[in-house]
């Protein structure tokens, strides 16, 4: 079998992100997600995450926001309308004490994910 089909049935990992206070964000195949401060609000989060995609050349074609939920979505430069593995997912959610922000991209590439966790974190204070 070919290594990036095995690749999907790894074993999430776990790094530290975050330049002032850093965080532990857990890595699983098209997904990287860190839990923060409740303190960061949903909607400043979503706002970090537009800017953090501009700043790296994404188009935001989608937002959706609540008070205590949303999603940006983002295509990459070059990338195609409908491709959907150019499409980048940035979430964030309250929950209880924390908020939890998510990175989705497929296919899965975790050096980007990095990228774009880490322009999120440094907005809003990590």
């Amino acid at each position: 079998m070919s290594g990036s089909i095995l690749h999907g049935c790894a074993k999430p990992t776990e790094r530290l992100q975050g330049e002032r206070s850093p965080v532990v964000v857990r890595f699983s195949f098209d997904t990287a997600e860190a839990w923060v401060s409740a303190a960061v609000e949903p909607r400043a989060a979503l706002s970090a995450a537009e800017t953090t995609l501009r700043d790296r050349g994404y188009t935001v074609v989608r937002r959706e926001r609540t008070d205590e939920s949303g999603e940006v979505q983002g295509k990459a430069p070059g990338g195609g309308v409908l491709d959907t593995f150019d499409s980048v997912t940035i979430a964030a959610k309250r929950s209880g004490d924390w908020t939890r922000l998510r990175v989705k991209a497929f296919p899965g590439d975790e050096a980007q994910q990095r990228l774009l966790m880490d322009g999120v974190l440094a907005l809003v204070g990590y």
